[in-house]
């Protein structure tokens, strides 16, 4: 299959491009895609480019996944409190989020954990505890996709793309 060809030449050469100069071991090879920038910078050039298709974002989304979920367990308190101060600007990315996950059997409890990360949002209030709580509850969001099949997060990435593609243009351009 075509595509998914494609995917994995594109990853070989995220890997190279980030390996350049630098004296990294390949195991932390994807590291700096969990930097929301950096992965919203790839979006936007493969956006520029026109290679954001459903197929390469889903791709990279279930590709990111298990990292991401390593990633934001290693300092739940620090990507809940960078979570919050995004909140009021990425309202959108979550009701989409729960629109595909109302989608997908085996996510019925997305809404209560997004209810209640929307309902931590910080007004840029250090409040430490707040944010463990927030970190929490988005890895409690990462897990429970996680643990579905291949094909259920390939399902609810697909669906998320769909309500996301309009708005992604500009959550790109807002960062």
């Amino acid at each position: 299959h075509h595509g998914h060809h494609g995917l994995k030449h594109l990853f070989k050469k995220w890997d190279a491009h980030k390996g350049k100069g630098k004296g990294h071991n390949h195991g932390d090879g994807h590291q700096w895609l969990l930097k929301p920038r950096k992965l919203l910078w790839l979006m936007a050039q493969l956006h520029l480019s026109e290679a954001l298709t459903a197929e390469s974002a889903v791709g990279l989304w279930v590709h990111m996944l298990p990292k991401a979920v390593e990633f934001i367990g290693s300092d739940l308190g620090e990507a809940g409190r960078k979570l919050r101060k995004k909140l009021p600007d990425i309202m959108s990315v979550f009701q989409n989020l729960l629109a595909a996950a109302n989608q997908i059997e085996g996510l019925e409890n997305f809404e209560t954990l997004i209810m209640q990360l929307l309902a931590s949002e910080s007004r840029s209030v250090r409040d430490p505890v707040a944010d463990a709580t927030a970190g929490k509850l988005l890895m409690a969001m990462l897990s429970a996709v996680a643990d579905l099949s291949f094909e259920k997060q390939v399902q609810f990435f697909g669906a998320f793309y769909e309500l996301q593609k309009e708005n992604l243009q500009e959550l790109l351009n807002g960062w």
